[in-house]
């Protein structure tokens, strides 16, 4: 029997192919489904897709880089919208202190927006999804000004965390005494997850690659093998400090998404790593899914979904620009089901490294899907088993104290030295590695998925499609 996993943070409302991804998450056991506003504007958006489904759970909230398209009704819209929707997250929310970030929306600005989210997520008892960004320092500052005024969240979810060690164990030391609404009243621990997305896939697939080419060049010249081992230690889709945060948390605060269809990792990945991971981890894998194995597969234009997306650019950051920005927006076409409007833009002359480039490269990606956060969690359990097996010899889930800090010193190479068993073929591989491995993904499917349900309070319902 199949498990069940979430997709802890998604956009799917921005996708032409919206319904096609419900349906084919549906077929694929991905439930629940998180779908996160980034803008008010696409709040009607996020709220009509969810009616389809109780499997879709609405996150309503203003990401920072449009923050300064906040309407002065912000905290009225917002309590309206959660108010309608009661099992709702209050999300996208968060700071973002990047060149483009600050591009986006002044720091300052997104800071106030930020604050106020976080009061009304208080007020509701709404659990927070969050974007957080070369800001931590600040993100910790407004959650303590904010149970200092009282304000204590119901659950925080760091989203596509990037962070270090150092911070995450600053947050569940803030966060781990009980503190937070829910936890505060009834006497235990406010959720808080972190969670990882395709940025796990390039890591395991690229140190594949890498450790591949190291063992095929055994007899090769030592220059040429140096060379090849420096790039295990380079071009990873995550941070050596966010691999770290990911191989040292509890399956307590651990979760996945694909934030489909943003961040896309299709063109990270490795054919023969996809293929070594359908051998290893066989038994999870159906007819339906190997056929999306590819990572290549894009939606059909007839399934396109019959809600308007939203491809809205902050107003400040397009006026803050010299080029021009030329929009044009199809007709929308009515058919006897389903409604299609499609918005295409074109930026002309867009600077490198701004917001209109970094969206041109957005549309131009193939599109995740929901189903694909199964890849996510295979490669998670491949660079967490790695560490745990190397690190004690014990299951990873039998190590105390994830995050402890003498092993956060002590352990300070990159964590691709742990996976030599990469470079097996899995019909060689070891009896005891290739059921660690199982182990580790299954368990990670079911507290990944019991952490998003414990957060979002939800529970498996019929659906109304």
């Amino acid at each position: 029997m199949r498990l069940p996993v979430t997709d802890a943070h998604t956009h799917i409302h921005r996708s032409a192919s919206a319904l096609l991804l419900i349906a084919q998450a549906r077929r694929s056991l991905v439930q629940p489904l998180i779908l996160c506003s980034t803008s008010e504007t696409d709040f009607d958006d996020v709220a009509a897709l969810a009616s389809l489904s109780e499997f879709i759970v609405p996150n309503f909230g203003l990401h920072p880089w449009w923050a300064s398209t906040a309407s002065p009704t912000l905290s009225e819209h917002l309590e309206s919208r959660l108010k309608q929707s009661p099992g709702a997250g209050c999300g996208e929310i968060g700071l973002d202190a990047s060149p483009r970030g600050i591009l986006a929306s002044p720091f300052e600005q997104q800071v106030k927006v930020f604050k106020t989210q976080l009061t009304i997520a208080s007020k509701l008892q709404r659990p927070i999804s969050v974007h957080c960004v070369q800001a931590y320092g600040p993100f910790l500052e407004a959650l303590s000004e904010s149970e200092r005024n009282g304000e204590f969240l119901s659950g925080v979810l760091m989203h596509s965390f990037a962070g270090t060690c150092g911070f995450a164990n600053q947050l569940i030391a803030q966060r781990g005494e009980g503190r937070g609404g829910g936890g505060k009243e009834k006497g235990g621990l406010s959720p808080l997850l972190f969670s990882f997305n395709g940025g796990v896939v390039s890591s395991a697939s690229n140190a594949f690659d890498e450790l591949r080419s190291k063992k095929d060049l055994s007899s090769s010249s030592s220059s040429l093998k140096q060379n090849e081992e420096k790039k295990v230690f380079r071009a990873r889709g995550l941070s050596k400090d966010s691999l770290k945060v990911l191989q040292r948390l509890s399956h307590s605060h651990l979760c996945f998404e694909t934030d489909t269809p943003d961040q896309p990792f299709l063109h990270h990945v490795s054919p023969t790593y996809l293929s070594w991971c359908r051998r290893v981890f066989g038994g999870n894998v159906d007819e339906e899914e190997a056929e999306d194995d590819d990572l290549g597969v894009t939606a059909e234009k007839e399934s396109s979904c019959s809600i308007s997306c939203c491809n809205d650019e902050p107003q400040q950051f397009q006026h803050s620009h010299d080029e021009s920005t030329t929009t044009s927006t199809t007709t929308t076409t009515t058919t006897a089901t389903t409604t299609t409007k499609s918005t295409t833009t074109t930026s002309s002359s867009a600077g490198e490294g701004s917001l209109e480039l970094y969206r041109e490269k957005e549309k131009s990606a193939k599109e995740n899907r929901p189903v694909l956060v199964r890849h996510v969690l295979r490669a998670a359990a491949i660079l967490r088993y790695s560490y745990g097996s190397r690190s004690c010899g014990l299951p990873l889930q039998m190590k105390p104290g994830a995050l402890a800090a003498e092993e956060v010193e002590r352990k300070s190479t990159c964590p691709s030295d742990g996976l030599a068993f990469l470079t097996i073929e899995p019909e060689s591989l070891p009896l005891d590695i290739t059921i660690g491995l199982r182990r580790e993904y299954e368990e990670l499917c079911v507290s990944s998925t019991n952490n998003v349900k414990a957060m979002f309070q939800w529970a498996t319902k019929e659906s109304k499609v």
